[in-house]
């Protein structure tokens, strides 16, 4: 029991010692500070976890130098049927890589992209980066908005999921209603969520390993543990995917990014993805999640 103002003082002051940590250093022992005191492991990821202010875009001159030239660039009205008929001719198709901070080298390079393909492919996607490049974005964004309400089907039949994705995620950033929003934020997910699963796949120089038949027996036999109470998908006979398409399926039914939705996950089915190769060896009948 404390029985005095000197024993209190005293015992205060070895409280606060013990709290500031250095009957610890002295005891050689190094025990969590609070989340809030913890020094960043990353001391710049506060400020690369957040998104540039309308200021600092305005003060930064790579902003203004990335739009130059621009106007020149942008329609007040496309004719679609005459831009879906018109073929692009700039030789051997190649696929864009990097982004140039010259615009019209940007679209030069853009261009040769959709090679032999329809003119409005090119124009669906010089709208997506004038819109990424903050150029009159809510004057592009309409226009964009215009041609998938006109050409939704169109678009979803002949671009490729990097511009599906693109696309979804240009509804994401824009579209002032939350059911084209949610459903575009679920094409992006799902598809560059593939997209980082195929990448670990080629880091690790795996994706010429096939499927051990005596792995897939395991799986039906025990659980195997992954993370956070999460267990490996029993290849051949697993649920997972088929629950995911009915929860899925619902917004499949909002254009246009439902539709966007429904696209990539039908491609995802055939491609060289994980979903692909599970179905390969899926047997199952019940429980199959591919529509074809």
């Amino acid at each position: 029991m404390v029985e005095d103002a000197g024993q209190v003082a005293d015992l205060a002051k070895r409280i606060r010692t013990k709290q500031s940590g250095k009957s610890r250093a002295a005891s050689g022992r190094l025990e969590r500070c609070p989340a809030k005191q913890r020094p960043s492991k990353h001391p710049f990821r506060s400020y690369l976890m957040r998104r540039k202010t309308r200021i600092e875009r305005f003060l930064s001159w790579n902003q203004h130098r990335r739009r130059l030239g621009a106007r020149k660039f942008m329609r007040d009205s496309e004719p679609f049927e005459q831009m879906k008929t018109a073929l692009i001719a700039a030789g051997p198709a190649s696929q864009s890589w990097k982004s140039q901070r010259d615009l019209g080298e940007h679209f030069d390079k853009l261009r040769a992209e959709f090679s032999g393909q329809p003119e409005l492919m090119f124009h669906h996607a010089k709208l997506i980066v004038l819109i990424r490049r903050r150029v009159a974005p809510q004057q592009n964004y309409a226009h964009f908005r215009q041609l998938w309400d006109a050409e939704c089907d169109f678009l979803a039949e002949t671009l490729n999921i990097r511009w599906l994705t693109s696309a979804a995620d240009t509804f994401v950033e824009l579209d002032p209603r939350p059911e084209v929003r949610g459903a575009g934020m679920l094409a992006s997910l799902l598809a560059n969520m593939v997209k980082i699963a195929e990448t670990e796949r080629w880091l690790t120089n795996s994706q010429d390993q096939p499927i051990l038949p005596e792995r897939i027996t395991e799986l039906r036999q025990r659980m195997v543990p992954l993370f956070e109470g999460m267990s490996c998908f029993a290849a051949g006979q697993d649920d997972t995917l088929y629950n995911l398409y009915w929860r899925l399926k619902p917004f499949f039914d909002v254009r246009p990014t439902g539709v966007i939705l429904h696209g990539i996950y039908n491609r995802l089915q055939d491609a060289d993805t994980v979903f692909a190769r599970l179905r390969a060896v899926h047997r199952l009948k019940k429980t199959e999640w591919w529509e074809s």
